[in-house]
């Protein structure tokens, strides 16, 4: 049984993914991470169309090992809030109420893959050890869902409560279940699994019960995100050549591709707490950077547009 704060058996990274390239230093030291930082703005980006509210949070390398940022959605007001040794921090997510921050590492010497809390005050420390990243809060920020590898080798979804305790786990399959996403009514978790051969969405109830395939399209599809009213499902999908945003209703219907790049990525889509627009991160200029872009594709501006890589955008209110 998962239990946060406390060791899992087994370590696995994601198959499949297009993962930011690690760097990997010594074990970072929790207990002398510092209070969030201001830093130097990035250069200026155009303003987002509707501005959708809230703030984003994504990862970045320019300062050298990848840290969490957060900024306005026009690009402003950029705060580095993670400090420490050199080890990459990835896949942030907010709580629902923008006060906590959960965020993975992975260090290869020695092998650990652990989540962290990040508090508004600056406090840190470790969530759940041996997991995976991409984690959700439930609706009411009392309850994460994220994916272990399992004694017998299987990855799994399992629930934590939020402020530690055991796991419960919901999924239990031959194939590979990851990727959880919490509807916005607490009912549903969407989530990927390859149970059929291929990486598809799958949806199920928030215990685990009536598991059910969302989509079928041509090409593996990853990182779902609900749209803040729980109508539609954001999620990229694609080749190793080039991977492209696409939404759907979250019966399945209607599937949308909102962002058309014949190479490269784009991928992690997030959406603004007004659900007007959509965030994801992109290497459409040449450098992994953080767009933003109505629901429907268009009025697309970079808000990172800094030299350092930046990617795995998380917005929040």
């Amino acid at each position: 049984m998962l239990s946060s704060r406390h060791r899992i058996a087994g370590l696995a990274l994601l198959f499949g993914l297009a993962l930011p390239i690690i760097a990997c230093g010594g074990a970072t030291d929790l207990a002398s991470e510092e209070a969030p930082a201001q830093v130097d703005p990035a250069p200026a980006a155009v303003a987002t169309p509707m501005g959708g509210g809230g703030k984003i949070a994504w990862v970045s390398g320019r300062e050298g090992a990848y840290e969490v940022y957060s900024a306005a959605p026009d690009g402003s007001e950029v705060t580095r809030l993670t400090e420490g040794e050199p080890i990459g921090k990835y896949f942030p997510k907010w709580s629902p109420d923008g006060e906590t921050l959960l965020y993975w590492t992975y260090n290869a010497e020695p092998a650990t893959s652990n989540e962290h809390w990040l508090q508004s005050d600056g406090s840190t420390g470790v969530f759940a050890e041996g997991v995976q990243p991409y984690v959700s809060f439930s609706p009411d920020g009392q309850t994460v869902a994220l994916c272990t590898v399992m004694d017998n080798g299987s990855l799994e979804i399992v629930t934590v409560p939020a402020e530690g305790g055991d796991g419960t786990r919901l999924t239990d399959d031959p194939g590979k279940d990851f990727m959880p996403a919490w509807s916005p009514d607490g009912s549903t978790i969407a989530f990927v699994s390859d149970r059929e051969g291929e990486q598809y969405i799958y949806l199920m109830d928030a215990d685990g019960s009536n598991q059910r395939r969302l989509t079928d399209n041509e090409f593996p599809e990853l990182s779902p995100a609900w749209s803040p009213d729980g109508s539609r499902i954001a999620f990229f999908s694609g080749t190793n050549d080039a991977t492209n945003i696409f939404v759907v209703a979250a019966d399945g219907s209607g599937t949308m591709q909102i962002t058309n790049e014949a190479t490269g990525y784009n991928e992690d889509p997030t959406w603004s707490p007004d659900g007007t627009m959509i965030a994801f991160w992109s290497d459409r200029g040449g450098d992994h950077e953080i767009w933003a872009m109505l629901a429907d594709g268009s009025g697309l501006v970079n808000v990172s547009n800094t030299p350092g890589a930046d990617e795995n955008p998380s917005w929040g209110r």
